[in-house]
């Protein structure tokens, strides 16, 4: 990601999917989205944070490669005021069920959608509760976006 005209900052991550980056690197991306966001914004960044750190965790869980990519931009004088998007390498078995559990998170009313899939996840045998992308939606403040290929996941935040 480019630093565009109008962005005030912009910055590229590349990490190993190792459990111990994702706590490191939410605490980086709450921290500098706290000197970079304007005043006065529709969300915070802890709750971006929180989106980002939910998107790390998938990509570390669901990757089939080693790179997880995470790119940041921030402007104050354009729209969207805040990009981010998390990439990831990923099978096709993967990509498909990424894809499901993506249109059922976007469809609908997103409250209605959260209470549904927590109950779900009270009932689930399998110790997975699939709540991360219901969760992004409803709580981040973020708009939540989803693109694939034949070998790679990438979800977008925008704000």
């Amino acid at each position: 990601m480019e630093l565009q005209d109008g962005n005030d900052c912009s910055l590229e991550l590349t990490f190993n999917r190792r459990w111990k980056h994702v706590s490191v690197i939410r605490s980086f991306v709450q921290n500098f989205l706290g000197v970079n966001l304007p005043e006065g914004s529709q969300t915070t960044p802890e709750r971006v944070a929180m989106a980002v750190s939910e998107l790390m965790e998938n990509a570390v869980k669901y990757s089939s490669g080693e790179g997880i990519k995470a790119c940041f931009s921030v402007s104050t004088k354009a729209s969207p005021l805040l990009q981010v998007s998390i990439e990831n390498k990923a099978d096709l078995a993967s990509i498909d069920a990424v894809q499901k559990l993506y249109s059922r998170v976007i469809a609908g009313d997103s409250l209605e959608t959260y209470l549904e899939m927590m109950r779900e996840a009270a009932t689930r045998g399998d110790g997975k509760s699939q709540l991360g992308l219901v969760r992004i939606r409803h709580e981040s403040g973020c708009r939540l976006g989803l693109s694939t290929n034949s070998d790679t996941v990438r979800f977008t935040l925008e704000l």
